[in-house]
């Protein structure tokens, strides 16, 4: 397993991507900034366009209206959050449903099966979490 976390500053006009909260590569980003459309689904795990899907495991989907830094990231990497974070937009943490933990109620929607595993390398409250295998075209979307 991974901790993945991809931050666009919209102000630096840089992307960063950081893993197991070290950052791996800066990227220049030059566009004004990225906007959520109810119109349009987020896709998780398959690029529909394209036909390509993520073949592997997902534990959790943590989406924020700020930039967060490598502190940010590193202090609460391996945390269950509660939902009502400050700059907290979505917070699927996939333990057994699609639901969004925040009160922003963007709950996810299985495209093909979502079947929930428990064997994570960490659990924050001791107790085992769920995670979806995203294959065969499936993937998640919000």
């Amino acid at each position: 397993w991974a901790h993945m976390a991809w931050v666009f500053n919209g102000t630096l006009q840089k992307q960063y991507l950081y893993i197991d909260t070290t950052l791996r590569s800066t990227v220049d980003a030059p566009f004004n900034s990225y906007s959520y459309s109810n119109a349009l689904a987020l896709w998780i795990g398959n690029d529909h366009n394209v036909g390509e899907q993520f073949t592997g495991k997902l534990d959790e989907v943590r989406i924020w209206n700020t930039a967060r830094s490598q502190v940010e990231i590193a202090a609460n990497w391996k945390t269950d959050l509660v939902g009502n974070e400050s700059g907290l937009i979505v917070y699927w943490n996939f333990n057994d449903d699609l639901l969004d933990s925040t009160s922003n109620n963007l709950d996810g929607t299985a495209s093909g099966t979502a079947v929930y595993s428990t064997d994570l390398p960490y659990t924050a409250g001791g107790g085992a979490t769920a995670s979806i295998p995203v294959t065969n075209g499936a993937g998640v979307f919000f």
